[in-house]
């Protein structure tokens, strides 16, 4: 686990994924000099609370990104066989964010995944209050039924459009300006939650530094989440019966190491 959360801080600083296969997702090799890694909190209740009754969560045929959970309240919450994080989340400010890697998990895998509708529903109540007022972007039909099915009221807004939205739940492929972004950010902060879907590698393939130019990264790396361009495998992940180990966070393996 040291070496992993090694090889994650290494991506995050600039390496990244080895596998030379010509119809994968690219390589990261960005340079996210905005990194600050921050020594880690203790995450193992909150870990619990995202992950209790999930047991596996399916993502055959999907390639999920990286993310690199570096900053003093972030975690991972779903690690792939490797030991990289494909789900992560962290407290900010009053609020809290979650983001998956890869988009499915928000839509077309609610349909038949057990275990993705109750990492859904885990995230809902992690973030709270009990009855949130979810607000969604433009198009998330799949994810508006099944709300609607679980006695939520889901309304389509946009980010200057939070003030009385609870959690706001939006793929993070979209180009977002600084002022929507900033409003994104001081939702959070004021005790808001941001839910957060999609990967980063397809972006990766005409474009660079996705730290700093990636449009998910624009909220998330303020929050001490690094959406990254490489990728993890396609497979079902079965998540283990207790929290990943500290050093899973990159500043906590860099001490042990040091």
């Amino acid at each position: 686990m040291i070496l992993s959360s090694w090889l994650l801080l290494l991506q995050a600083c600039g390496t990244g994924s080895d596998k030379p296969v010509d119809s994968a997702p690219p390589i990261d090799t960005d340079t996210p000099e905005v990194l600050d890694c921050g020594g880690a909190e203790d995450f193992e209740e909150d870990w619990h609370a995202l992950t209790e009754g999930i047991g596996r969560i399916p993502l055959d045929g999907a390639y999920p990104s990286r993310i690199v959970a570096f900053g003093e309240r972030a975690f991972p919450v779903i690690l792939d066989g490797a030991g990289h994080s494909i789900v992560a989340a962290a407290r900010y400010g009053e609020g809290h964010v979650l983001h998956v890697g890869h988009e499915g998990l928000i839509g077309g895998a609610l349909q038949t995944a057990r275990g993705v509708r109750g990492l859904i529903r885990n995230t809902l109540a992690w973030m709270g209050p009990e009855n949130p007022q979810v607000g969604l972007e433009p198009g998330q039909e799949a994810l508006a039924a099944f709300l609607r099915d679980e006695g939520h009221t889901p309304v389509e807004v946009t980010p200057s459009e939070l003030q009385e939205i609870d959690i706001y739940i939006r793929g993070s492929s979209g180009e977002l300006s600084e002022e929507e972004s900033t409003k994104i950010l001081e939702h959070v902060e004021a005790g808001g939650g941001l839910f957060s879907g999609g990967h980063a590698w397809y972006w990766g393939y005409s474009n660079e530094n996705a730290a700093e130019n990636h449009p998910g990264n624009h909220v998330l790396v303020p929050m001490g989440l690094l959406l990254t361009t490489a990728y993890s495998e396609s497979a079902t992940h079965v998540l283990p019966e207790e929290a990943p180990s500290n050093l899973s966070h990159p500043s906590s393996a860099l001490q042990a190491i040091l």
